[in-house]
Protein backbone atom coordinates (compact mmCIF):
# COMPACT_ATOMS: atom_id res chain seq x y z
CA UNK A 1 0.00 0.00 0.00
CA UNK A 2 2.81 2.43 0.91
CA UNK A 3 4.44 1.92 -2.49
CA UNK A 4 1.26 3.06 -4.28
CA UNK A 5 1.04 6.17 -2.10
CA UNK A 6 4.70 7.01 -2.71
CA UNK A 7 4.24 6.40 -6.44
CA UNK A 8 1.30 8.82 -6.40
CA UNK A 9 3.41 11.37 -4.53
CA UNK A 10 6.18 10.96 -7.12
CA UNK A 11 3.81 11.81 -9.96
CA UNK A 12 2.23 14.74 -8.09
CA UNK A 13 5.65 16.28 -7.41
CA UNK A 14 6.72 15.60 -11.02
CA UNK A 15 3.61 17.34 -12.36
CA UNK A 16 3.96 20.35 -10.04
CA UNK A 17 7.64 20.86 -10.87
CA UNK A 18 7.13 20.40 -14.61
CA UNK A 19 4.20 22.83 -14.66
CA UNK A 20 6.04 25.41 -12.56
CA UNK A 21 9.27 25.19 -14.54
CA UNK A 22 7.68 25.22 -17.99
CA UNK A 23 5.42 28.15 -17.10
CA UNK A 24 8.42 30.14 -15.86
CA UNK A 25 10.40 29.30 -19.00
CA UNK A 26 7.53 30.64 -21.14
CA UNK A 27 7.54 33.99 -19.32
CA UNK A 28 10.94 34.56 -17.71
CA UNK A 29 10.31 38.31 -17.37
CA UNK A 30 7.34 37.81 -15.05
CA UNK A 31 9.23 35.22 -13.00
CA UNK A 32 12.25 37.54 -12.82
CA UNK A 33 10.05 40.32 -11.45
CA UNK A 34 8.56 37.94 -8.88
CA UNK A 35 12.10 36.98 -7.73
CA UNK A 36 13.06 40.66 -7.46
CA UNK A 37 9.96 41.38 -5.34
CA UNK A 38 11.44 39.24 -2.56
CA UNK A 39 13.95 41.53 -0.83
CA UNK A 40 16.43 38.70 -0.28
CA UNK A 41 19.03 38.92 -3.02
CA UNK A 42 20.91 41.47 -5.06
CA UNK A 43 20.27 41.95 -8.76
CA UNK A 44 23.03 39.56 -9.93
CA UNK A 45 21.73 36.77 -7.69
CA UNK A 46 18.15 37.48 -8.81
CA UNK A 47 19.21 37.09 -12.44
CA UNK A 48 20.97 33.80 -11.62
CA UNK A 49 17.93 32.49 -9.74
CA UNK A 50 15.62 33.58 -12.57
CA UNK A 51 17.68 31.62 -15.08
CA UNK A 52 18.47 28.59 -12.94
CA UNK A 53 15.27 27.71 -11.06
CA UNK A 54 13.02 26.95 -14.08
CA UNK A 55 15.58 24.54 -15.55
CA UNK A 56 16.09 22.86 -12.18
CA UNK A 57 12.33 22.47 -11.78
CA UNK A 58 11.94 20.93 -15.25
CA UNK A 59 14.90 18.61 -14.67
CA UNK A 60 13.55 17.46 -11.30
CA UNK A 61 10.06 17.00 -12.78
CA UNK A 62 11.36 14.93 -15.70
CA UNK A 63 13.53 12.74 -13.49
CA UNK A 64 10.60 12.05 -11.17
CA UNK A 65 8.13 11.48 -14.01
CA UNK A 66 10.48 9.00 -15.66
CA UNK A 67 11.58 7.41 -12.40
CA UNK A 68 15.25 8.07 -13.07
CA UNK A 69 17.44 8.88 -10.05
CA UNK A 70 14.20 9.17 -8.10
CA UNK A 71 15.71 9.54 -4.63
CA UNK A 72 18.14 12.24 -5.77
CA UNK A 73 15.44 14.10 -7.70
CA UNK A 74 13.10 13.95 -4.70
CA UNK A 75 15.92 15.24 -2.49
CA UNK A 76 16.47 18.12 -4.92
CA UNK A 77 12.72 18.84 -4.90
CA UNK A 78 12.80 18.90 -1.10
CA UNK A 79 15.68 21.35 -1.08
CA UNK A 80 14.01 23.63 -3.60
CA UNK A 81 10.75 23.53 -1.65
CA UNK A 82 12.60 24.42 1.56
CA UNK A 83 14.16 27.41 -0.17
CA UNK A 84 10.85 28.53 -1.67
CA UNK A 85 9.11 28.19 1.69
CA UNK A 86 11.83 30.19 3.47
CA UNK A 87 11.43 33.00 0.92
CA UNK A 88 7.63 32.99 1.33
CA UNK A 89 7.89 33.01 5.13
CA UNK A 90 10.30 35.94 4.93
CA UNK A 91 7.83 37.88 2.76
CA UNK A 92 4.95 37.06 5.10
CA UNK A 93 6.82 38.09 8.25
CA UNK A 94 7.68 41.41 6.61
CA UNK A 95 4.06 41.97 5.61
CA UNK A 96 4.83 42.05 1.89
CA UNK A 97 1.88 41.62 -0.47
CA UNK A 98 3.78 40.18 -3.44
CA UNK A 99 3.30 37.54 -6.10
CA UNK A 100 4.81 34.26 -4.95
CA UNK A 101 6.17 33.53 -8.44
CA UNK A 102 5.36 29.88 -7.85
CA UNK A 103 3.85 28.94 -11.20
CA UNK A 104 4.47 31.97 -13.38
CA UNK A 105 1.25 32.86 -15.22
CA UNK A 106 -1.42 34.69 -13.23
CA UNK A 107 -0.21 36.42 -10.06
CA UNK A 108 -0.72 34.48 -6.83
CA UNK A 109 -0.04 36.45 -3.65
CA UNK A 110 2.02 34.87 -0.88
CA UNK A 111 -0.16 33.65 1.97
CA UNK A 112 -0.46 31.02 4.65
CA UNK A 113 -1.95 28.82 1.92
CA UNK A 114 1.35 29.03 0.02
CA UNK A 115 3.24 27.81 3.08
CA UNK A 116 0.72 25.00 3.70
CA UNK A 117 0.88 23.89 0.06
CA UNK A 118 4.68 23.89 0.13
CA UNK A 119 4.66 21.91 3.40
CA UNK A 120 2.40 19.28 1.83
CA UNK A 121 4.61 19.08 -1.28
CA UNK A 122 7.71 18.89 0.91
CA UNK A 123 6.19 15.99 2.85
CA UNK A 124 5.46 14.19 -0.42
CA UNK A 125 8.97 14.83 -1.80
CA UNK A 126 10.60 13.64 1.43
CA UNK A 127 8.44 10.49 1.35
CA UNK A 128 9.54 9.78 -2.22
CA UNK A 129 13.16 10.33 -1.24
CA UNK A 130 12.90 7.92 1.69
CA UNK A 131 10.54 5.25 0.33
CA UNK A 132 11.03 5.40 -3.43
CA UNK A 133 9.86 2.53 -5.58
CA UNK A 134 11.02 1.60 -9.06
CA UNK A 135 7.45 0.95 -10.20
CA UNK A 136 6.59 2.64 -13.48
CA UNK A 137 10.13 3.89 -13.97
CA UNK A 138 12.39 4.00 -16.99
CA UNK A 139 15.27 3.13 -14.68
CA UNK A 140 13.75 -0.27 -13.90
CA UNK A 141 14.02 -1.13 -17.59
CA UNK A 142 17.80 -1.01 -17.65
CA UNK A 143 18.83 -1.62 -14.05
CA UNK A 144 17.78 -4.80 -12.37
CA UNK A 145 17.89 -4.94 -8.55
CA UNK A 146 20.84 -7.32 -8.66
CA UNK A 147 22.77 -5.18 -11.15
CA UNK A 148 26.36 -4.31 -10.37
CA UNK A 149 25.99 -0.97 -12.15
CA UNK A 150 25.89 1.80 -9.57
CA UNK A 151 22.77 3.90 -9.37
CA UNK A 152 23.06 7.49 -10.58
CA UNK A 153 21.21 8.62 -7.46
CA UNK A 154 24.34 9.46 -5.50
CA UNK A 155 25.66 11.70 -8.29
CA UNK A 156 22.30 13.43 -8.72
CA UNK A 157 21.95 13.86 -4.95
CA UNK A 158 25.46 15.32 -4.72
CA UNK A 159 24.77 17.75 -7.55
CA UNK A 160 21.43 18.73 -6.03
CA UNK A 161 23.01 19.29 -2.62
CA UNK A 162 25.77 21.39 -4.17
CA UNK A 163 23.26 23.58 -6.00
CA UNK A 164 21.06 23.87 -2.92
CA UNK A 165 24.14 24.72 -0.86
CA UNK A 166 25.16 27.48 -3.28
CA UNK A 167 21.64 28.92 -3.37
CA UNK A 168 21.42 28.68 0.41
CA UNK A 169 24.73 30.46 0.77
CA UNK A 170 23.58 33.23 -1.60
CA UNK A 171 20.31 33.62 0.29
CA UNK A 172 21.97 33.66 3.70
CA UNK A 173 24.58 36.20 2.54
CA UNK A 174 21.85 38.47 1.22
CA UNK A 175 19.72 38.00 4.35
CA UNK A 176 22.73 38.95 6.47
CA UNK A 177 23.39 42.00 4.29
CA UNK A 178 19.75 43.03 4.52
CA UNK A 179 19.52 42.62 8.30
CA UNK A 180 22.77 44.56 8.75
CA UNK A 181 21.51 47.37 6.51
CA UNK A 182 18.24 47.52 8.44
CA UNK A 183 20.07 47.68 11.78
CA UNK A 184 22.25 50.52 10.51
CA UNK A 185 19.23 52.38 9.10
CA UNK A 186 20.45 52.23 5.51
CA UNK A 187 18.22 51.48 2.54
CA UNK A 188 18.32 47.71 2.11
CA UNK A 189 17.09 47.44 -1.44
CA UNK A 190 18.00 48.97 -4.73
CA UNK A 191 17.62 52.73 -4.84
CA UNK A 192 16.35 54.73 -7.77
CA UNK A 193 17.83 58.14 -8.42
CA UNK A 194 15.14 60.59 -9.44
CA UNK A 195 16.41 63.81 -10.93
Amino acid sequence: MLSFVVLGFRFVIAFVFLKAGLTKLRDPTRFGQAVRNYPLVREAAARLITRLIPFLEVAVGLLLALGVATEGAALAASGLLLGFTAAVLTALTRGLAIDCGCFGGAPMPVSGWTVARNAALLTMAASVSLYSTSALSVQSLWLSPASAIPSPNSAIASLALAIIGILGWLLSAEAFRLSRALRLGRPAGRTIDRD
